[in-house]
C-alpha cells in the first residue's frame, strides 16, 4: 500500500508530461461555448391542496460549457423557471416564481457528422418564492437534474439543441414540493 503512495503521484506526472505537448497544441477557449434557450416548465405535484392549477409556463436559461473532447462537457447554467398559479375554491391565488443554477456533465454520441443525441446528469439550487396566499413563503433546494436531447450542428461554431431536462423535489416545508420538467429549444456558439 505503501508503494502504493509513492507510484501513483509518478504515474499521474508521467502521464501529464506526455499529454501535455498534445494540449498545448489547442487553446482553452477553442473547448468553450456560451447559449440560451426557452421553453415550457411543468410543475408536477406542488398545486396548493385543494387548488386547480396553471402548471405549464415558459422558461428561459443561459448557459456556458467547456467541451472536454467530442463526448463529454462540463455545463452550468442559470434558468428563470417561470410561475406556477393555484386558485382556491374562495377565489384567492397563490403563485410560486422560481429561478435556479445548475452544474452538470454531459455525454453525447454522434448519429451523424452533424446530429449527436446526449445525455445530462447533475445538481441544481432552486430558489421559489411564494406569493399571493403563499406569500412571505421562501425555499431554497438542492437536487438532482436530469435529461436528454439532440444537438444539430450548422457549421463548426453553431448549433441548436431540443432538450428535455427535469429538476426533482423541489420546494419543501413552506411550499409545495414537487418536480420541474422543461423541454426547450436553443442554440450554442462554440469559439473555435
Amino acid at each position: 500500500m505503501k508503494a502504493m503512495k509513492f507510484l501513483l503521484p509518478g504515474v499521474v506526472a508521467g502521464a501529464i508530461s506526455f499529454a501535455a505537448p498534445a494540449i498545448a497544441q489547442e487553446s482553452f477557449a477553442s473547448h468553450l461555448y456560451v447559449g440560451a434557450n426557452g421553453g415550457q416548465g411543468h410543475w408536477r405535484a406542488m398545486c396548493p391542496s385543494g387548488s386547480s392549477c396553471e402548471d405549464i409556463s415558459g422558461t428561459l436559461a443561459v448557459f456556458a460549457g467547456y467541451q472536454i473532447n467530442p463526448m463529454f462537457s462540463a455545463e452550468a447554467s442559470f434558468r428563470n423557471y417561470g410561475e406556477l398559479k393555484g386558485h382556491n375554491a374562495a377565489g384567492v391565488t397563490s403563485t410560486i416564481k422560481g429561478k435556479g443554477w445548475d452544474l452538470s456533465g454531459l455525454a453525447a454520441w454522434p448519429l451523424t457528422d452533424w446530429l449527436s443525441v446526449y445525455g445530462r446528469l447533475g445538481i441544481y439550487r432552486s430558489v421559489l418564492k411564494g406569493d399571493g396566499a403563499l406569500i412571505g413563503a421562501k425555499e431554497s433546494n438542492f437536487g438532482p437534474t436530469y435529461g436528454a436531447g439532440l444537438q444539430f450542428a450548422i457549421n463548426k461554431s453553431l448549433a441548436l439543441r431540443g432538450e428535455w431536462q427535469g429538476f426533482s423535489s423541489m420546494g419543501g416545508s413552506t411550499l409545495p414540493k414537487g418536480d420541474l420538467n422543461v423541454l426547450s429549444v436553443g442554440a450554442l456558439w462554440q469559439f473555435r
